[in-house]
């Protein structure tokens, strides 16, 4: 890490804040994640990213260690995210998307937190990439009973509203990416936009399934 210089912070999540950063060496520009809790949520997500290995749809890993105390994740500077970009999507984009969340399922892993914001365009806007894999697994891996949805409520599955007993699948994850879709073509809203819980989110999904 020491080869890195640390800038402008350019974003912040539940597990710590990312920052720019430029390589001494080089000069170039990348981003850092820094995990201030426990560390775990940055490692599960690199070590995710390490197996799903060289590929066409995750961010490029630089580097990842300890520095001064906090886990810290170097990976390639990327662009805007679908929540920030309001152009309408070209076909083949929507095409990428999908192919995303497929190269994902190939490789048995489940994404478990698809929403617009973890979706990124590169610096030069012509290529889209799959982010933030803190909350991702292996379909193998033991799920357990879950005490709270799992996901963003305005883009979960209805399954994993309200059965905490049933496993996540391959299933809610496309079904995430089809409200993803949904709220791009509807002006960036969704129908159960302004709903106050997650049980009236369900609801208005559930009407929205049987219309």
């Amino acid at each position: 890490m020491h080869k890195y210089e640390i800038l402008d912070k350019i974003g912040e999540g539940n597990f710590g804040s990312i920052y720019k950063c430029r390589n001494r060496h080089n000069g170039r520009m990348n981003a850092v994640k820094i995990d201030r809790g426990d560390g775990a949520t940055l490692k599960r997500e690199t070590q995710i990213l390490l197996y799903l290995g060289k590929n066409d749809y995750t961010v490029p890993i630089k580097w990842y260690g300890v520095f001064n105390e906090v886990q810290c994740l170097v990976m390639q500077l990327m662009g805007r995210s679908l929540n920030e970009v309001h152009t309408e999507l070209t076909e083949d984009n929507k095409e990428r998307l999908t192919d995303a969340v497929e190269f994902l399922h190939s490789k048995n892993v489940l994404h478990r937190d698809i929403k617009p914001s973890n979706f990124i365009y590169n610096l030069e806007m012509t290529k889209i990439y799959i982010i933030d894999f803190g909350m991702a697994i292996s379909a193998d891996s033991p799920q357990g009973e879950r005490k709270s949805p799992l996901g963003t409520p305005n883009f979960m599955s209805i399954k994993m509203h309200n059965s905490p007993k049933v496993p996540y699948s391959a299933e809610d994850d496309m079904e995430s990416l089809g409200y993803v879709f949904l709220f791009l073509k509807g002006g960036r809203r969704l129908p159960w936009d302004g709903c106050k819980t997650n049980d009236e989110i369900l609801k208005m999904k559930i009407r929205f399934e049987e219309t």
